[in-house]
């Protein structure tokens, strides 16, 4: 029966780690911390943030390069607690990865894989 515990523990933390991926992905803020740490999206999608800090802190979602457009970083703005907001990724972004950040909070880091 333990192994069979271990086995299913183990199990969810693997699914807890893996990237999420998708054509469309969303990532959040909870404390200071960026849900999932590491996200999977190609060009073109669209990444919705979400800040789950109901009563605590204002959260940015903003990319370290330029890859929402030519020049422009993705930048989802000032997102109140409980609020959302959403930018599209550059279209035909080349594969890599990215870092991401909150502007309030500079150790808060996020890392998008394409």
């Amino acid at each position: 029966m333990k192994k069979l515990a271990m086995f299913v523990v183990s199990g969810a933390l693997a699914l807890a780690m893996t990237p999420a991926h998708a054509a469309n992905v969303s990532v959040a803020a909870a404390g200071l911390t960026f849900i999932p740490p590491v996200f999977q999206a190609h060009g073109g999608a669209t990444v919705t943030f979400t800040n789950m800090d109901v009563t605590l802190f204002p959260h940015t979602l903003t990319s370290d390069a330029p890859i929402c457009g030519t020049g422009v970083v993705c930048n989802t703005g000032t997102v109140s607690p409980g609020g959302h907001a959403s930018f599209v990724l550059k279209a035909g972004l080349a594969s890599g990865q990215y870092q991401f950040h909150c502007n309030f909070h500079p150790n808060m880091k996020a890392l998008l894989v394409v």
